[in-house]
Parts: structure tokens; C-alpha cells; sequence
């Protein structure tokens, strides 16, 4: 039996719709510093406003040495369903002197980087397990006696 033509126009329709969606997706996150900018700043001449107006806002400040800022970006892709994998990473740091004049600047990328295995490991505190005795007998004692009825401690309201 043969199939007519529109049946084989939606399965070959369907086909490309779900190859179209196992392509990679590419995206761009932070600010991708290019050599071009880098080459502009001047170690020595170069100023904050200077770097400002070359490379953009930092994305993060150093948190003691509000001297060092860093620009970082990366290049991820994504296959279908699967986690995104960065391509490309650049971190790059600039340090001014005490007088506001660059004075480094230095870039990393994505091979100088290290995966950093996150441990799943709780801190203790100390003082917050209680056992199921003191659970529920913990406010025992703790509120004064509720001979007065529900009047007492109530603003306006005198109890006996």
C-alpha cells in the first residue's frame, strides 16, 4: 500500500523538526574582552576612565583591593537536553596603582582554569540539635503562669 503525499510531507516535516532541534546552541555570557581592547590600554598611561570607557564596567571588583577589577566571559554550547559546555572562557584582570594609573593586566583562559569538586558535606552547629525531650518540653517554665486567662498581657486589658 502506498502513502499518499501529505503523509510523507508531515513525517519529513517532522524528521527535520527533530534534527533542527538537536543542533548545538551557542551562547555568549559576560563580557568577552577582545585582544583589539586589550591592546588600547597603555600600562603606565592608562587611567580607570580610560579602561571605563575601553573594556566597559567590570564585572566584579576585587572585594579588599577595590584596585583590581575583572572582566569575565565565556562561550558555552548546548546539545538538546544536555548541560551546557563552555568553549571559550577569558578572565581578564586589571590593577591600577594607588594613583589611579593601570598598572597589570593579565588573562586567563578556559585551560588555565581547575574543576573544583563540590563537597556535599554539612557544617556543624553546635547548639542546635535538640533531643525529642527537650522538643517538647522546652517551653515549660518559660512563660509565666496564665492564671489571668487570656486577658493578661493584652494592651488596654488588666487581668485579676
Amino acid at each position: 500500500m502506498l502513502r499518499s503525499k501529505p503523509s510523507v510531507a508531515i513525517i519529513a516535516l517532522a524528521l527535520a523538526g527533530l534534527l533542527g532541534a538537536c543542533s548545538a546552541r551557542v551562547s555568549n555570557n559576560g563580557n568577552m574582552v577582545n585582544d583589539e581592547r586589550l591592546q588600547a590600554l597603555r600600562v603606565g598611561q592608562t587611567s580607570e576612565d580610560d579602561v571605563l570607557r575601553e573594556l566597559g564596567t567590570p564585572t566584579a571588583v576585587a572585594t579588599f583591593d577595590r584596585s583590581t577589577w575583572y572582566y569575565v566571559g565565556q562561550v558555552t554550547s548546548r546539545l538538546g537536553p544536555f548541560r551546557p559546555e563552555a568553549i571559550e572562557r577569558r578572565v581578564v584582570t586589571v590593577r591600577f596603582d594607588d594613583a589611579g594609573v593601570l598598572s597589570g593586566v593579565e588573562t586567563r583562559s578556559l585551560a588555565d582554569g581547575n574543576q573544583v569538586a563540590v563537597s556535599d558535606r554539612a557544617t556543624p552547629t553546635p547548639g542546635t540539635e535538640m533531643s525529642l525531650i527537650q522538643q517538647i518540653f522546652g517551653n515549660v517554665g518559660r512563660f509565666p503562669g496564665m492564671a489571668g486567662g487570656a486577658t493578661r498581657g493584652v494592651p488596654g486589658r488588666t487581668g485579676p
